[in-house]
């Protein structure tokens, strides 16, 4: 008899990106890309009160008493969560927009993944990613 089927990709807003797999390999890459949409698709004012209202109530559920911190260290944590959803989507786009004829060619030449990375993925990840970073720390600093 055939072997059964997959079960069916969850749908919705916090779905998965297409092509990642929800095997123990994959469930880190799942949820990392669920909390990258969920960070980047709400908005920034709204993500201040949850993190400044929010995190203090689940810290002293926990027993854990940050009431007294300055405001400073929850608009740097809201602003951390915001700007590093899209700093890992600009960066994952950019990885994914080299040729895997490139990887192929470094492991052809015994380059070792590492090496393949740090010395071919890299250079040209960075050179595609480079205006959208630029965009992305104006906006910040401008926000």
């Amino acid at each position: 008899s055939p072997p059964p089927a997959p079960a069916p990709a969850p749908a919705g807003p916090l779905a998965p990106a297409p092509g990642t797999a929800l095997t123990p390999d994959g469930v880190c890459c799942a949820s990392c890309c669920s909390l990258c949409i969920f960070y980047s698709g709400i908005p920034l004012l709204v993500l201040l009160y949850i993190v400044y209202i929010g995190l203090p109530l689940l810290a002293e559920a926990g027993g854990i008493h940050i009431n007294r911190l300055d405001s400073l260290w929850f608009v740097m944590i809201a602003y951390s969560m915001n700007s590093a959803a899209f700093l890992s989507e600009i960066i994952r786009a950019a990885v994914k927009g080299i040729d895997s004829g490139q990887l192929e060619a470094a492991y052809a030449v015994g380059m070792t993944r590492r090496q393949a990375f740090s010395r071919i993925i890299v250079p040209q990840a960075l050179r595609i990613s480079l205006p959208s970073l630029g965009n992305n720390i104006i906006s910040l600093l401008k926000d």
